[in-house]
C-alpha cells in the first residue's frame, strides 16, 4: 500500500466500485481483501450491478453448476428485457448474441461452430505473428529510446493484441485505423457514464463496421478467422448475420 494511502475498508451493503480509477490504483491491496473477508460480494461496473466471487472453488462451482445460468433473460422469463438488465436500441442489440450470455444447448451449438474456425493450423499461425510484430514493436522502441522516455502501453503493449486480432479478422491495411478507433470503443467506453455514450452512440458505428467486414468476406473469403467463421457449418446448421457480428 502507498505510503499515507489510508487502510482499505469493506463498507457494508456498498457495492465495490470495480471501474473507478480508485480501485484500479489500489487493486493489488483488494484482491487479497476480498479473498479473505469478502469471497462473495456486491460491486459495481458503471450502471451495473453485480455479485463478485473471487475463490477458485467458488468460481469453479459457479460456471459448472447448471443452476446459475448466463441469459439473465432466461433466467427471470418474459418480464426481462433481455440478457442485458437493459434493454438496448435495436442498431446494437446484435451484439447479444454472442455464447457467453447463452446457455445450453444454444451455447454448445455456438462453441461447437467457433471451434471449426480455431484450428490448430490458426492456432500455430497466430502465434507466429505475435512473435513477428514482438520483434518489430521491441526494433522499433530501441531506436525510439534514444530520444526520451517511452509510453509502454501505447508503443507497445496495446498494438499487439489490437493488430493481431485485426489480422486474425482479415481486416485490411487500409481498413485498420477504423478497426483500431473500434477497438477503443469497445475497451474504453464502459467506464462512468461513458457507457451510455457507448452503448446509445458509439456501438452504431462499431457495428456498421463489423457488418461491412462481414459482407465483404461473404463475398471474398480469404484464410482468415472470419471467412472461417462464415464458412463454418455443423450437421446443416450455420452462424447468423448476427450471431457472426457477436462473435467478432
Amino acid at each position: 500500500m502507498a505510503s499515507g494511502e489510508e487502510r482499505l475498508v469493506l463498507k457494508p451493503g456498498q457495492p465495490i466500485p470495480l471501474a473507478s480509477r480508485d480501485f484500479a490504483r489500489q487493486k493489488y491491496e483488494w484482491y487479497p481483501l476480498l479473498l479473505d473477508e469478502a469471497p462473495l460480494c456486491r460491486a459495481r461496473i458503471s450502471l451495473l450491478q453485480i455479485f463478485v466471487v473471487s475463490r477458485y472453488e467458488d468460481c469453479r462451482s459457479v460456471l459448472t453448476d447448471d443452476r446459475f445460468m448466463r441469459n439473465r433473460g432466461s433466467a427471470l422469463g418474459k418480464s426481462a428485457s433481455g440478457p442485458l438488465p437493459f434493454p438496448l436500441p435495436r442498431s446494437v442489440a446484435a451484439l447479444t448474441n454472442s455464447m457467453i450470455v447463452r446457455d445450453d444447448p444454444e451455447h454448445q451449438r455456438l462453441r461447437s461452430l467457433v471451434n471449426k474456425a480455431f484450428t490448430p493450423r490458426a492456432v500455430e499461425q497466430l502465434q507466429d505473428r505475435v512473435e513477428a510484430l514482438t520483434e518489430e514493436l521491441l526494433t522499433g522502441l530501441e531506436r525510439r529510446s534514444q530520444s526520451g522516455p517511452i509510453d509502454l502501453l501505447n508503443a507497445y503493449a496495446r498494438p499487439i493484441p489490437t493488430r493481431v486480432i485485426g489480422e486474425m479478422l482479415g481486416v485490411a491495411d487500409e481498413d485498420m485505423g477504423r478497426f483500431q478507433k473500434q477497438v477503443r470503443v469497445l475497451t474504453e467506453g464502459f467506464s462512468g457514464w461513458r457507457i451510455a455514450r457507448t452503448l446509445f452512440w458509439d456501438l452504431r458505428g462499431t457495428v456498421r463496421f463489423v457488418r461491412e467486414l462481414i459482407e465483404r468476406k461473404r463475398m471474398r473469403p480469404a484464410d482468415d478467422l472470419l471467412s472461417r467463421l462464415i464458412e463454418a457449418e455443423e450437421a446443416g446448421d450455420r452462424l447468423s448475420e448476427d450471431e457472426l457480428l457477436a462473435m467478432v
